[in-house]
């Protein structure tokens, strides 16, 4: 396992400095510098691609709680005008905001891990890597932590691109809205 490799190289040293050798270990991440060099690209490039998609997510998500809570206007104010707080109303959009955020998650995270299993089953061809002459096929690991980030993510946008709209419907006067 790739995750070995440190222990199992202090190992390998360890024995051969008991056997008297002095041999200094090196691992092939410490000897591929290009290589590292792309990976430390790659990962920013993926992270702006990141911020992107995530300015999309939210983008959608504001739309669709706006659009929801514009339309509703005047059952808002006839709450209001029937003596609901302005507090009650919010918590009540909120947790709206949070059910569509919990339900988009959910469905986001098993759209996505279907996929992937689809992708893992039929495979992506690789050529071979520098120093094989054999090529692979890989796949798509779900990583826990990705999908935690994913799932809080909806969560959150869906909170926080509600709360603008929220302001703005519970600001306006009870007449106004009823008109």
């Amino acid at each position: 396992r790739t995750e070995a490799v440190p222990q199992v190289a202090g190992q390998v040293e360890a024995l051969l400095t008991a056997e008297g050798l002095d041999i200094e270990i090196r691992t092939w991440r410490e000897l591929a510098l290009f290589h590292n060099q792309v990976v430390d690209l790659f990962g920013r490039e993926l992270d702006v691609i990141k911020i992107i998609v995530a300015a999309i997510v939210i983008l959608g998500i504001a739309n669709t709680i706006g659009m929801s809570i514009l339309e509703r206007r005047a059952e808002l104010a006839t709450l209001r005008a029937l003596g609901v707080g302005r507090g009650s109303i919010a918590a009540l959009l909120l947790l709206e905001a949070a059910m569509l955020g919990l339900v988009g998650g959910l469905l986001g995270i098993g759209t996505g891990a279907g996929i992937a299993r689809i992708v893992t089953a039929i495979g992506i061809p690789f050529p071979s890597p520098p120093g094989s002459t054999r090529p692979f096929e890989g796949g798509v690991d779900l990583v826990p932590e990705v999908v935690a980030f994913a799932f809080g993510l909806s969560l959150v946008a869906a909170l926080a691109a509600a709360v603008l709209p929220i302001c703005r419907v519970l600001r306006r006067s009870i007449s106004d809205e009823l008109r």
